[in-house]
């Protein structure tokens, strides 16, 4: 059985439907699905190749109930996660359409300054969610997006670091510092 069957099998995402995938990593990879019931909608769903630690349900349950009370636009909380017929974490978020900001400023689609601007506001969301004691804990160029026409910028798997590492807590200052390694990457590119 392959890392993607594998991960259809639990029941809260065995009714789901693969559109295409959008990205691997060693450590991951992650499609487009579709829901069909109990309404149509696309979504995104992430494979983990190493075993969940313990708790790591848990864990993320309560990273949705917390990312759901801040109710903050820029980011894209968990809405469901299981674990595989062996162990590997699985977990299901809503799909924005985006891309990857570095790549955005990188190919021109986007203004170096612009991207500073959601970068500044992306950092405000992130204070406000470091108030209630969580973070982001992986603030990297392929977890900070940009909507298609550029106006927005938007974080994905937010939080699941933590839980991924057995750890309850993400680091502020982790997030800080990812911020500010992506706002220098895009005040050095050259378009």
């Amino acid at each position: 059985m392959c890392l993607l069957e594998q991960a259809l099998a639990p029941p809260t995402v065995r009714d789901l439907i693969i559109q295409v995938p959008l990205g691997h990593s060693a450590d991951a990879s992650v499609f487009l699905v579709r829901q069909a019931a109990p309404s149509p909608a696309l979504l995104r769903l992430k494979v983990w190749r190493r075993a969940a630690p313990a708790g790591f349900l848990e864990a993320v349950a309560e990273l949705a109930r917390i990312l759901d009370d801040l109710a903050e636009p820029e980011v894209v909380p968990p809405l469901t996660a299981c674990l595989d017929a062996i162990g590997r974490p699985v977990v299901l978020s809503a799909f924005r359409q985006g891309l990857p900001m570095l790549h955005a400023v990188q190919s021109g689609a986007l203004e170096p300054a612009v991207a500073m601007i959601l970068l500044d506001s992306l950092a405000s969301t992130l204070g406000r969610c470091h108030a209630v004691d969580v973070a982001h804990g992986s603030v990297v160029p392929g977890n900070v997006m940009t909507s298609p026409d550029g106006a927005a910028a938007f974080l994905v798997d937010f939080g699941l670091g933590p839980p991924l590492q057995g750890t309850s807590e993400g680091s502020a200052a982790g997030d800080v510092a990812g911020v500010a390694a992506l706002a220098s990457a895009v005040r050095a590119t050259r378009v």
